[in-house]
């Protein structure tokens, strides 16, 4: 996992807001995933993961690698621009539990 550190040592704030991004994105690309008409067993053989893995990445429940991003894009058809959940990084830097949408409401919570 990766892990954030400020001078005094792990920022708790920051790991939540990690944490956060992470829900983010996996609402990010479960929602690319159903406009495409994919389920998770598809997505997940089309991005070389077992369902397991893949549903973990969707639910936020897993730290994601860059490689590993690269390659949930590629399964997807999607460029990793495309996945990326609009509002998550000023979410990230801000420290709030859940990144805005276009309006500047909080982003709904994923579903499970």
């Amino acid at each position: 996992m990766v892990r954030m550190h400020d001078d005094a040592g792990q920022n708790p704030r920051s790991e939540s807001a990690y944490r956060a991004w992470l829900r983010a994105l996996g609402a990010s690309v479960a929602e690319w995933r159903g406009s495409i008409g994919m389920t998770q067993a598809q997505a997940a053989e089309a991005c070389g993961y077992d369902i397991k893995f893949y549903q973990d990445i969707e639910y936020g429940r897993r730290p994601i690698s860059t490689r590993t991003l690269f390659a949930v894009a590629r399964g997807l058809g999607a460029r990793v621009s495309d996945i990326i959940p609009h509002g998550a990084a000023e979410a990230v830097a801000s420290g709030e539990s859940r990144p805005r949408d276009s309006a500047g409401q909080k982003a709904p919570r994923p579903s499970k």
